[in-house]
């Protein structure tokens, strides 16, 4: 374990109103150790040195922003002016101060430290992990479940090991997250994307959609909007990083690329194939790169251990996810740390899902009253119908305030999608590759979402939004056929989908 004991917690960060150096707990110790303290209020800070952060302070309040963050809207990537700009917004007011936050892209938290209140939030998606507890007077918010289990000495309960056992995260099976906001820690939950944590008394606040959606067409000017503040951000990170772009056979990634066409020549392009599966995606990327003249770059790897490496790395990698992740993309994260440039930002292409009604379209003839926890619980689906799982999903439908009436004119099952899918799911696999690199994602704006999904629903469910915008920036990224392994549900498929949703609607 010591060869990768660097790489424990890496770019993690703790927020509580302890001092570590008061705890006698080994993993106070080593956090102490590895991690810089800063004083916020009542609070300490503790941050990975790899980790970005920027403050501002002024009139009792003071803003902290940890991770990557930039304003595409207005063309601004320092930090420090972008957290200048929240402070100006949040003393006129709240939704002064969210507006602002919708033009937010990155990978980042949020603290407000105001006279009045304490309240932490994450980027649009989710995608900066944030676990929270309270334990006697003390709390605790840490992008890592397993600093705040370490430190308090929590205990994995008989029925969470099990759920774990049989999602196998040890033997390769691909666990992917807990249902609802649950963690194996039953005192640990996850705070998920549109809403915050009010430290003062550890409530989770909605603060968005905040009006209903205004419904667009696909002009030539909508198109040409989206599409700059899709390129924007490139010419932006370019600024600061090594880019890495991933590129698959898929219409998200090709949207990506598609953003990257300006600076094509000092991007690492690179596809990663560890099955048989795979192999078609990356000869498929590979052929797309070379025909479109961009240096695209092979990375294999195998699904199983090997050798006495491999094995350490994988203890540091299941104590950073606290065993919520399969040993196979342990070994991913294990040769994206050999195989792509030093210190490069991975730009993915998930968080677009949201826009394409991937629920919805499964969903289609599910009854438009209130939703039940089996429902979600069955879009989960692992386990779906076991107390476990219905349970977890009733109490996120009443901790985050997930309901029809909270949501205005936007469809459940899209938001659905983006809190649940994208803001577990999705934010814990980012933290698995926090061991080899940052990551960021073009998708990962409110104000982006909000415009994707003011567009009719065909257009959404049939690409066609997306298909518009890569033609718009780089047409030729649609020369070859998307994904054609995949085989497309056909309409009996989707009306039986369907009927299921409304039995379970009716029957449980």
């Amino acid at each position: 374990m010591d060869l990768y004991k660097h790489l424990l917690f890496r770019r993690g960060y703790l927020i509580t109103n302890a001092r570590l150096d008061t705890l006698d707990q080994a993993a106070a110790e080593y956090l102490q150790q590895r991690y810089k303290k800063i004083d916020v209020a009542s609070f300490y800070i503790y941050i990975d040195s790899e980790l970005d952060i920027a403050t501002y302070r002024g009139q009792g309040t003071e803003i902290v922003i940890l991770g990557t963050i930039l304003d595409p809207v207005n063309n601004v990537i320092c930090s420090n002016k972008i957290a200048q700009q929240l402070h100006s917004a949040y003393i006129q007011s709240d939704d002064d101060f969210f507006d602002y936050l919708d033009n937010l892209s990155g990978r980042f938290l949020i603290l407000v430290a105001s006279q009045s209140r304490h309240f932490i939030l994450q980027d649009a998606a989710g995608n900066r992990s944030a676990f929270y507890s309270r334990s006697l007077d003390h709390f605790f918010v840490s992008s890592h479940a397993q600093i705040i289990a370490d430190i308090n000495k929590y205990n994995v309960p008989e029925e969470r090991k099990n759920f774990i056992q049989y999602l196998g995260a040890g033997n390769g099976r691909a666990l992917r997250h807990f249902p609802g906001l649950l963690t194996p820690y039953c005192e640990i939950s996850m705070l998920t994307p549109n809403t915050y944590l009010n430290i003062n008394d550890f409530s989770v606040q909605r603060f968005f959609p905040r009006q209903e959606i205004k419904r667009e067409k696909l002009s030539p000017l909508f198109i040409d909007e989206l599409s700059e503040l899709f390129t924007r951000q490139i010419t932006l990170l370019n600024q600061k990083f090594k880019l890495s772009v991933s590129v698959t056979g898929g219409t998200d990634s090709r949207l990506t690329l598609a953003s990257t066409k300006r600076l094509k020549d000092d991007i690492f392009y690179f596809t990663y194939r560890f099955s048989s599966f795979q192999g078609q995606d990356a000869r498929l990327a590979q052929k797309m790169c070379n025909r479109l003249g961009v240096d695209h770059h092979l990375i294999e790897g195998k699904n199983w251990v090997l050798d006495k490496s491999e094995a350490a790395f994988l203890d540091i990698f299941h104590k950073n996810t606290a065993c919520m992740r399969a040993s196979i993309q342990g070994l991913v994260i294990k040769k994206l740390l050999e195989s792509l440039p030093t210190n490069s930002l991975h730009i993915k292409s998930n968080v677009s899902e949201v826009a394409r009604a991937r629920y919805r379209r499964s969903a289609y003839l599910a009854p438009q009253k209130e939703v039940t926890p089996q429902i979600l619980s069955q879009f989960y689906g692992i386990y779906p119908r076991s107390e476990f799982c219905i349970n977890g999903f009733k109490e996120f439908i009443e901790t985050t305030h997930l309901t029809r009436a909270s949501i205005f004119n936007y469809d459940y099952f899209d938001l659905f999608l983006w809190e649940h899918r994208m803001g577990c799911w999705q934010s814990l696999a980012i933290l698995d590759s926090d061991m080899a690199h940052d990551t960021y994602i073009l998708y990962n704006n409110r104000t982006i979402l909000k415009k994707m999904l003011s567009v009719d629903f065909r257009h959404r469910a049939t690409d066609g939004l997306h298909r518009k915008l890569i033609e718009n920036l780089w047409p030729e990224v649609l020369q070859d056929p998307i994904n054609p392994w995949k085989k497309k549900a056909g309409w009996f498929e989707k009306i039986i989908k369907g009927l299921k949703m409304r039995y379970l609607y009716h029957f449980g």
